[in-house]
């Protein structure tokens, strides 16, 4: 069940979140998908980076380290955002997982038919999946504020020694300053 909602949700974020963090101009107020796509670029940034040591030695070896920021406010700065888009986050899930038991009529998931199912039964499963992701892009277009998020500095990040995917610096643009 959990699977099912989380892969429709993670395909919905795949297919909308760039095209959406690509047209918004800054001066348009942010929906709650602007804020899940910050989040993701912050976890991101947040995360570890894969470098290969030794590369071309006997001793090779691929590792996983920390992005250097040496920067404590930089860190700190992170921390307190993600913490705050994820009530965001969290806030949105509660709100999918509500909708998905109303419109499964409390099963908790929207199966596909059998093969051999008969046509209401295709049209039933062809309805709760149109209604979900409706309602779904409903959900994730409601207002989310990122004035109260703390900027970020592009120097900070010292793109110059951690190379940090360009999707994830395209996620927190809006509250990136160059």
């Amino acid at each position: 069940m959990r699977t099912v909602q989380c892969l429709a949700l993670a395909c919905l974020v795949a297919l909308t979140f760039p095209a959406i963090a690509a047209e918004a101009p800054a001066s348009e107020k942010a929906t709650v998908l602007d804020c899940l796509t910050i989040l993701n670029g912050l976890e991101e940034i947040d995360g570890k980076r894969t470098m290969i040591v030794n590369q071309g030695k006997a001793n090779e070896q691929v590792v996983e380290l920390p992005f250097e920021f040496g920067n404590g406010r930089l860190r700190q700065d992170l921390a307190r955002n993600i913490g705050i888009l994820g009530i965001v986050r969290r806030d949105q899930q509660a709100a999918a997982q509500k909708v998905l038991m109303e419109i499964s009529k409390g099963k908790g998931e929207i199966r596909p038919p059998e093969q051999s199912a008969s046509a209401e039964d295709k049209a039933e499963y062809l309805r709760q999946t149109l209604e979900y992701d409706r309602q779904m892009r409903e959900l994730t277009a409601r207002p989310c504020p990122v004035d109260g998020l703390t900027r970020i500095k592009a120097s900070e990040l010292k793109l110059d020694r951690n190379e940090i995917r360009a999707g994830a610096l395209s996620a927190v643009d809006r509250i990136l300053d160059k």
